[in-house]
């Protein structure tokens, strides 16, 4: 009888592909831009390895909606900090 998920083996072979995945992203954003493509030329071993590579730099460089929530909230706090204190003391 199967699993509708494939079982620990499909979990484990998942795992072990995302950890690949993720550890050529890194070794990716270690380099410049600039190499990225000649890197990725000399170690993914299939096409599709590297499109999800590709895919992984492309949203790592792509601001998100975080970012944009993170902008807006810490905006305010930042300026605020600018502001000298009423009795003309820089806050902390």
């Amino acid at each position: 009888m199967s699993s509708s998920s494939g079982g620990p083996l499909a979990e484990g072979v998942a795992s072990a592909r995302w950890a690949e995945l993720e550890s050529l992203l890194h070794e990716a954003l270690e380099r410049p831009p600039d190499e990225r493509a000649n890197f990725l030329d000399a170690v993914c071993s299939d096409p599709e390895q590297r499109r999800e590579v590709e895919a992984l730099l492309s949203a790592h460089e792509r601001p998100g909606r975080l970012d944009a929530l993170a902008d807006s909230l810490m905006a305010p706090l930042l300026a605020s900090r600018a502001k000298p204190a009423a009795n003309g003391a820089a806050l902390p």
